[in-house]
């Protein structure tokens, strides 16, 4: 299999690429907590919007990333894929040993309402963190995602696999 290795460093060389020799990668957008790309399959001619993401750990800058997510709602229909590691639960039963807030989850789940994005289906690990304390203060959250806009969903079967516990790496079938 022919693979091109590509580590695109947004300042901090946190989201690297890896990909077949048959796609095409057209990077749009480039933040220190995303990148934002046309994907292209050179053999069917059709394409894809992919935004990795890797949120800092702050709030306040998850915040920064919701605002410019929001910004892409203008695009064209195309099937628009977001993954990666969010920092952030969706849902209090996304996190094991201590409490998610609503503060916690406001942000993000606007951002999904408003870009009508849907968790896409995924095996594996259902937490994806760990905090690696002892006993009673070890918590365990689901902070990595895959969502899909509907014109995503409507390309068939596609899920997301979580391989191992902190190991924040996303391909799709």
């Amino acid at each position: 299999m022919d693979v091109i290795w590509l580590a695109i460093i947004p300042l901090n060389g946190r989201i690297w690429f890896i990909w077949k020799t048959s796609v095409k990668i057209n990077v749009l957008k480039v933040s220190d907590q995303f990148i934002h790309c046309l994907v292209e399959n050179i053999g069917s001619q059709s394409s894809t919007y992919l935004t990795v993401i890797c949120a800092m750990e702050e709030i306040s800058k998850r915040e920064e990333l919701w605002s410019e997510l929001l910004q892409h709602t203008l695009m064209p229909s195309n099937p628009w894929v977001l993954c990666g590691d969010f920092n952030n639960v969706l849902h209090s039963e996304d996190r094991m040993g201590t409490p998610a807030t609503a503060a916690e989850t406001q942000g993000f789940q606007n951002l999904i309402d408003v870009l009508q994005f849907t968790p896409l289906r995924s095996k594996g690990w259902q937490f994806t963190w760990c905090n690696k304390e002892e006993g009673s203060n070890r918590v365990y959250g689901k902070i990595d995602w895959a969502l899909g806009n509907y014109d995503w969903i409507q390309i068939g079967d596609v899920e997301n696999e979580f391989l191992n516990l902190n190991t924040h790496l996303f391909y799709f079938n």
